[in-house]
């Protein structure tokens, strides 16, 4: 009798632990999901705000020390957008297209902030040209023109989310960027 007071007590307390571990899970899930969310949401409208503030660059046709200011703008858009990405990249669960499109993102950016870091040290050293590493070809670009049509392709690659006709969201981004514009200017092709 005492051995089946004692299995009902262990039952009881294994239900009771499985439903708080169950209560806990959901809770975890539910404000991860929104944490990643928060993070899809904030990635837009960062991609919003560097299309925004690359408009500047794209529309000068020669660059000076006076001119750096904005590229200074540029810059903190990466970096917002770079942590967004690895915040992202954390979470396991998400499919594996939408992780590759966020690789692609990641290069593009990490690319776009070598071409500013050269540029600029270029600029500053009052060259006119610049070298890029990541290129798969070793070129010298002139800095007036061909930074000229790398901050244009920059701004064609974003300005491909048409923003202002459906709002800033996730998927509009997922969904409309183009992996081989973006690979153009990741490997310096056609004349980036």
């Amino acid at each position: 009798m005492q051995k089946k007071n004692y299995l009902m007590v262990a039952l009881v307390l294994l239900m009771i632990t499985t439903i708080a571990c169950s209560w806990l899970y959901y809770n975890n899930y539910k404000s991860t999901q929104k944490l990643v969310s928060t993070i899809q949401t904030r990635l837009a409208g960062d991609v919003h705000q560097l299309f925004k503030d690359i408009e500047p660059l794209a529309d000068q046709e020669s660059y000076s020390k006076d001119s750096l200011v904005y590229w200074e703008l540029v810059w903190d858009d990466i970096e917002i957008l770079l942590q967004s990405i690895y915040f992202l990249s954390q979470y396991g669960e998400l499919p594996k297209e939408e992780r590759s499109q966020l690789l692609s993102i990641e290069t593009t950016l990490r690319s776009m902030d070598s071409f500013l870091i050269e540029t600029v040290n270029s600029i500053r050293a009052e060259e006119d040209s610049y070298e890029l590493k990541f290129c798969k070809e070793k070129k010298v670009f002139a800095i007036d023109s061909d930074a000229n049509k790398r901050f244009e392709a920059y701004y064609q690659l974003l300005d491909l989310f048409d923003f202002e006709d459906e709002g800033v969201t996730y998927e509009i981004l997922m969904d409309s960027w183009d992996d081989n514009a973006a690979n153009d200017l990741n490997w310096c092709y056609d004349g980036y």
